[in-house]
């Protein structure tokens, strides 16, 4: 308030002094006047002809002085001759950056306003409660003063099926839903996968629930805008903006597969929340950030949504995630081996080890192999051979491409089950 204060004293005292100059100046232009309306024809013929060396006689009226009557007059053709040049024009304000920006705020808006009403507010009950209380019928589970931990999901289907992550309700003993209109609901049939870091449950109603499908994670590119939705410090509803800072980073040890990085704000309670595009379509569920200090520096990751989509099938047909297994381990291609066979480096995966008895051994595949495709799916690196397999269906006889020397090699393989 403060400094508003002294903004506003500013700005009030230039005022006064501009107000004084105007009365000043409105002087000044009268007196002009006047001695231009009563300087003679004389005085004017003078002004007219300065070379002369004898200046005429003036006459002037009654109680005006001829002297100061004739450079009034000077003064007022020098004004005429200055106002008679051509003035500078004021620079124009190119008004295209000005439209891109409002364009942008309309996207932001409109892609808010479209998927907010299907983002939710995840309570978990992680601490025990008094037993005999729970059994008396003394816990209201609707009472959010009963649960100690918060995050965000995201109804991706009329019936009230929400996608959040798993350790959002991996400890939960209960879970509390809040809706955007302000409605609490308790969760039921959850489920969820470790590895994957994703969770589903649901939350019914007699009404359709608002939901947002998923979008798909593959048309993503570095430098697309996004938003990124959910409850970071329990303020619900919490919208910001960024862009996609990568693509394919791998945080092992931690979450099962390839996510994407982004620069909007992610924060404890914004986990489980949606990443969406500029259409409102969800292209990543928030999960994770890089920091050192344990708060956003820049640096988040979500769960790309076409991952997110087998997961959650899986989830929802099966309770599980089933994963497909080749039975190898596998790098990058070394670069001298990648200059002799004049490869990419991102031109495959290499073999560096091989499990006996899996489908990998017993279709003939060796250390040193480098696959290049399996079935109709390219494979680039060895991150992409690890997540494209494990979606796989189990038990499906498939082709696997492979370098072996100079050779280049199909071989029938028949993927198992983890």
């Amino acid at each position: 308030m403060a400094v508003v204060s002294r903004k506003l004293t500013f700005f009030q005292a230039n005022c006064d002094s501009f107000s004084q100059f105007i009365q000043s100046s409105k002087s000044c232009l009268r007196i002009g006047a006047l001695c231009i309306a009563i300087a003679s024809p004389a005085a004017q013929a003078q002004e007219a002809t300065p070379s002369n060396p004898v200046p005429p006689s003036v006459e002037s009226p009654p109680g005006i002085d001829a002297t100061a009557t004739a450079t009034s007059t000077s003064e007022a053709t020098a004004q005429s001759d200055s106002a008679s040049k051509p003035v500078a024009s004021t620079p124009m304000i190119d008004k295209e950056p000005i439209a891109h920006a409002r364009d942008l705020s309309v996207a932001f808006r409109e892609a808010s306003e479209k998927v907010l009403p299907a983002v939710v507010t995840i309570l978990g009950q992680t601490k025990d409660i008094d037993p005999t209380q729970e059994a008396l019928g003394f816990i209201d589970e609707t009472d959010p003063n009963l649960y100690d931990s918060v995050g965000s999901g995201i109804i991706t289907d009329p019936s009230g099926l929400i996608i959040t992550n798993n350790h959002v309700v991996a400890d939960a003993k209960r879970v509390l839903v809040r809706l955007y209109d302000g409605r609490e609901l308790v969760a039921q049939d959850i489920k969820k996968d470790r590895d994957s870091d994703l969770a589903i449950l649901k939350i019914t109603s007699p009404d359709p629930f608002p939901a947002i499908p998923l979008g798909n994670s593959d048309e993503l590119s570095v430098g697309d805008w996004v938003l990124a939705i959910g409850s970071p410090f329990s303020l619900d509803s919490t919208v910001s903006a960024g862009i996609i800072s990568g693509k394919g980073r791998m945080l092992q040890g931690m979450i099962r597969g390839q996510l994407v990085q982004t620069d909007a704000s992610i924060n404890p309670g914004n986990s489980g929340g949606p990443l969406v595009n500029l259409t409102g379509e969800i292209v990543g569920i928030n999960t994770a950030i890089a920091t050192r200090n344990g708060g956003f520096q820049g640096v988040g990751f979500a769960i790309p949504s076409n991952r997110v989509r087998w997961v959650t099938s899986e989830l929802a047909a099966n309770g599980s995630v089933r994963r497909a297994m080749l039975g190898v381990r596998s790098d990058r291609i070394p670069q001298g081996i990648a200059n002799e066979l004049k490869l990419p480096v991102r031109g495959g995966a290499y073999v560096i080890q091989v499990t006996p008895n899996r489908p990998a051994a017993k279709a003939g595949i060796k250390v040193g192999d480098i696959i290049t495709q399996i079935g109709s799916q390219p494979i680039r690196t060895n991150m992409d051979l690890g997540e494209i397999v494990e979606q796989m269906p189990i038990g499906e006889k498939t082709d696997v491409s492979v370098i072996r020397g100079k050779e280049k090699m199909i071989l029938p393989i028949q993927l198992e089950s983890r």
